[in-house]
């Protein structure tokens, strides 16, 4: 939970900030979603629990992100 939300943290832009806004703009879900995904992951790598490295894990999220249909 730290990880996730240290990473949203870190999405919100200053001038989102100085607004008062303490969520990044929700145009860019799957962005920062997919930035969360990551960071959770490798953390979990970084402390033993996969044997996946960091690139291969990065690419499988991105493989598995649901993809809606337009």
């Amino acid at each position: 939970m730290y990880v996730a939300a240290k990473t949203l943290a870190s999405m919100v832009g200053k001038a989102r900030i100085i607004q008062g806004c303490v969520y990044p703009e929700l145009e860019r879900i799957r962005e920062i979603s997919t930035k969360i995904a990551e960071e959770v992951a490798v953390n979990g790598i970084r402390k033993g629990r996969s044997d996946m490295g960091e690139k291969e894990v990065k690419d499988f999220i991105k493989r598995i992100q649901y993809e809606p249909r337009k």
